[in-house]
């Protein structure tokens, strides 16, 4: 039976379908209201296209579709929104310069983490769609646009970095512009994130074309986006698959199923390990198919078209947020982060990982869980991440060699493979449960075998390892031409630049 939980206050205007279907009323509002932008961006890129109409009158259908929207799925929490926004907006006109960007990014953290304590209070467990998924995404569009707002306005450009350049802001957007990034009734509800500089692009029809003119390649303006009907059916299909196996996952492998007493007691551990691994497999179906199925939302109002490739076929990836395929073939833990969730990879890159000096993948992964929200799972698997990260980047430089060396490198593929995929699993599970002593039940179960093996791999290779030949080298040579000088040198710096690629 379907129940409107005191805590959920979008619209009941759809509870029959609810009650006919099966599904939750916050479900079937989530699902429609993305159909509804879906058919809406079609008209949006056609008849209100940039060349036929006003920036203006593109931001006001944004903002009031948007709102509408949101009004719908959320109800009255949707002042949440435009109180985090308007604050913020504040103290971007405001504000200090040389702080406020700061300022922006503690105060939008500090409501959206306001609003998870709230949301634990009233629905601790729950599942139930609220107010905190578009909070998650309008502060990662307050706090890029207030740094991004900093890089435009008041630092050198030989001061920034070439990403920081190519989203730099350089002065803050009226009331209207913000307000229709902030509630764009494409992204509005599950996101993802698009940086302010690629959104005003969108809307001013800053799209272009390379051909060669009198010999010289130059940027042609096009009349409007190429068609993204082949890329939107695509996504759709994937995103109605994923739907599918979602479905069928609580019957199938539900991960509930580790915590029995009976299979704890009675399963040896590598069919828990492989129960494991398929079953938090399933769980990824979730994701795929909101983040696949927005993905297209926004390709059909034509935000996505990120050029065209070698071939001359137009991209739509400019607001990718998962790659299927790159995650389930993933050989390294780095390679799942590239792929999954990816436009919040590059807000955290770009806010925090490029903004601090030290300790670095530590930042990342802590602000993750803050914005993730104050679950005790959410903090066991990003503390096991960070884990890994450190591992891994040990396992590349020391274990590695010893495979290309004796021309192993397809082995060494396949055992990195299957490595990853039991152990993101692994890593995941305490997220799925959300609470702390489930996800250490799980874990104990098999031994925590996996946190063992991590830690043997850094003592010998971080606490116990041999001093590094090239150090030994620099200390013992007192006298080097510069040819020797400069090699050394390249060759002690190589862990740092490798380090720094390979953290994220």
């Amino acid at each position: 039976m379907v129940r409107r939980g005191e805590f959920y206050m979008g619209s009941t205007l759809l509870t029959p379908v609810s009650n006919l279907i099966g599904l939750p009323i916050d479900q079937v509002n989530f699902i429609v209201c993305q159909l509804v932008a879906l058919l809406l961006g079609i008209p949006f890129r056609k008849v209100l296209s940039p060349r036929k109409t006003s920036p203006t009158i593109r931001h006001i259908v944004e903002l009031f579709a948007g709102i509408g929207l949101t009004v719908f799925c959320f109800g009255y929490q949707v002042w949440h929104i435009g109180a985090q926004s308007a604050v913020c907006y504040c103290l971007m006109k405001w504000g200090q310069p040389a702080i406020a960007h700061k300022l922006v990014f503690l105060f939008a953290m500090g409501y959206l983490s306001c609003m998870h304590i709230y949301r634990q209070y009233y629905d601790y467990g729950g599942y139930t769609m609220d107010i905190t998924g578009p909070l998650m995404i309008s502060t990662q569009k307050l706090t890029s646009l207030a740094f991004n707002l900093y890089d435009g306005m008041y630092r050198p450009d030989k001061d920034i970095s070439e990403s920081q350049r190519r989203y730099a802001v350089r002065s803050l957007p009226n009331v209207l512009h913000f307000g229709s990034y902030m509630f764009c009734f494409h992204g509005i509800i599950i996101g993802p994130l698009a940086f302010y500089a690629d959104y005003i692009h969108f809307i001013n029809g800053d799209w272009y074309k390379e051909k060669i003119v009198d010999g010289k390649v130059v940027q042609v303006p096009l009349e409007n986006v190429p068609s993204p009907k082949e890329t939107v059916i695509k996504k759709l299909i994937v995103s109605l698959v994923c739907a599918i196996i979602l479905l069928m996952m609580p019957t199938l492998m539900p991960p509930q199923k580790l915590l029995e007493p009976d299979f704890i007691e009675n399963t040896n551990v590598l069919w828990k390990m492989l129960y494991m691994t398929i079953a938090v497999a399933f769980v990824r179906e979730k994701y795929y198919f909101a983040w696949v199925l927005t993905e297209a939302v926004n390709n059909s109002a034509g935000l996505g078209f990120n050029g065209f490739d070698e071939n001359g076929k137009a991209k739509w990836d400019l607001l990718e947020n998962v790659n299927i395929a790159g995650v389930e073939q993933a050989s390294s833990q780095k390679e799942i982060i590239d792929n999954w969730n990816k436009t919040t990879t590059y807000w955290l890159r770009h806010v925090v990982y490029d903004r601090v000096t030290r300790m670095r993948t530590l930042s990342v992964f802590a602000i993750s869980a803050f914005w993730h929200g104050f679950y005790p799972g959410y903090y066991v698997s990003f503390a096991t991440g960070a884990l890994y990260t450190i591992t891994a980047r040990l396992v590349r430089r020391n274990i590695r060699p010893i495979f290309i060396k004796a021309n192993l490198h397809f082995l060494y593929d396949i055992i990195t493979i299957v490595i990853t995929r039991v152990t993101n699993s692994y890593g995941a599970l305490p997220f799925v449960f959300l609470e702390f002593m489930p996800g250490i039940k799980a874990y104990l179960s098999v031994y925590c075998w996996v946190h063992v093996g991590c830690l043997l791999v850094i003592l010998r290779y971080s606490l116990f390892a041999a001093p590094r030949k090239v150090a030994k080298e620099q200390t013992t040579t007192t006298t080097t031409t510069t040819t020797t000088t400069t090699t050394t040198t390249a060759e002690a710096t190589t862990p740092e630049t490798s380090l720094k690629e390979k953290e994220l």
